[in-house]
């Protein structure tokens, strides 16, 4: 084995690691961002912030499958660039979903101390 394709398969497994602990973080974010945005009755982008999530998880989903193709067929390096976009694209995805969360969270505490329900 070439010092080269060692090399890559051993990045390949830290991809695989990296990717496999991401994931339920990822998801779950993001479940909890779209529930928040599906509440959020005065987000007028709700729509356009849901489609850009699902993009980004389509596109994650798409690359872990072509890595995974691409690792099947001895394609290393190929499946090493396409996992680690994908870890790119649910970084992008839990920022996102963090995001809304927050603003979420800071617009529900201004209207409920508005409305004298809060200290």
């Amino acid at each position: 084995m070439t010092k080269q394709l060692e090399l890559a398969q051993n990045l390949a497994q830290e991809l695989a690691h990296a990717t496999s602990g991401m994931v339920g973080t990822t998801c779950g974010g993001a479940l909890n961002a779209l529930r928040a945005l599906a509440d959020d009755k005065s987000s007028t982008n709700a729509i356009a912030r849901m489609h850009r999530m699902t993009a980004f998880a389509r596109r994650a989903q798409d690359d872990l499958h072509d890595g995974e193709q691409s690792f099947q067929q001895s394609q290393v390096e190929d499946a090493n660039r396409q996992w680690a976009n994908a870890l790119v694209l649910m970084d992008a995805l839990s920022v996102d979903a963090a995001n809304i969360l927050d603003n979420v969270a800071v617009t529900t505490a201004a209207d409920l101390q508005k409305s004298g329900k809060t200290g």
